[in-house]
Formats: structure tokens, sequence, C-alpha cells
């Protein structure tokens, strides 16, 4: 638990973090944007629903790396590797992660921290069920905000309990 003014101070420096990143990234995203145009047809970004602080649904933004035509939006259907929706520009951005960058206007937002549990889209699942149906302890992750990183990665752990085929 942290008081109101720890609260305030983290949601000051992960705003100024995130603009700082964003900012610093610029031309680097602007690249980014122009190599998925290039690859194929569709939106630069991907929005999806995801779950959030309290259980409430926001949309995530991230760099679109399926066809848009074969894209999940509800992410009922894992990805898989080698899976065909994936472009040649996409798997890159998966690869190195590249494709989380835009979350930063998630964080800028306030919908998003920087670190904190990865948030999933409504209708993951884990063995068939749902995931809050399916690990009692799951609904523990709506107490703080979702982050673009999980507690696991910036440790170095190479397994967490996060549904996230990439934490996998």
């Amino acid at each position: 638990p942290v008081s109101d003014v720890q609260r305030v101070e983290k949601m000051i420096v992960e705003f100024i973090l995130a603009l700082w990143f964003f900012i610093f990234l610029l031309p680097f995203l602007i690249s980014v944007a122009i190599a998925i145009k290039c690859d194929s047809k569709g939106p630069v970004f991907f929005r999806q629903p995801r779950i959030g602080k309290n259980g409430r649904e926001f949309m995530v933004y991230k760099f679109r790396s399926m066809y848009t035509h074969m894209s999940d939006l509800m992410a009922e259907r894992q990805t898989s590797r080698d899976d065909p929706r994936v472009t040649r520009v996409g798997k890159w951005l998966r690869r190195l992660s590249i494709d989380e960058v835009p979350q930063l206007l998630n964080v800028l937002k306030g919908e998003m921290s920087l670190v904190g549990p990865r948030p999933h889209a409504p209708h993951t699942r884990a063995g068939g069920l749902l995931l809050d149906d399916a690990l009692a302890e799951y609904v523990l992750r709506y107490h703080v905000k979702p982050g673009i990183t999980g507690w696991a990665q910036i440790n170095g752990c190479l397994f967490s309990t996060s549904p996230s085929p990439r934490d996998r």
C-alpha cells in the first residue's frame, strides 16, 4: 500500500519519464511507422481493449504487427510461433518488443504504469478458461495499474505468471 502523496509522486515521475522516452524515441518511432506502412496495408497502430485497474477496460496502443484483416481484436486466439497473421516487420517488432513502445501513450493518459502487471485482453484464456476463472489470484492484479513491463522482467526472471505469450 502507498499513501496518496506517494501515488501522486509516482504518477508525476512516470509521466515525466514516459514523455522523455517518447520524445527521445520519436525519430525511431517514425521510422518504425514507415516500415509498417511499407510492409502491409492498414493502420500503423493497433488498439485493443485490455483490463486495467479496478477491472476497468481501456484501449492499449501497440504498433500493428499483424495483417489488418487477420488481427484478433479480442485475443480469443493466442499468437503462436510462425503465426501466419504476423507480418514480416511484425516479427521483428514482436521479437524485440518494439510493438509495445506506443504504450507510453497509455502511461501519458494515466491508464498504465511503466512497471506493473501486464494487462490482458478480456477474452484471453489459459487452459480453455478465461484468466479470471483459471487463476483465482489473478484478480489481485486489478488493484494496481497495469504496466508496460512487469516486475518479473525487470528482475530478470525467465518465467512469470503473466498470460502474455511473450512472457512465457
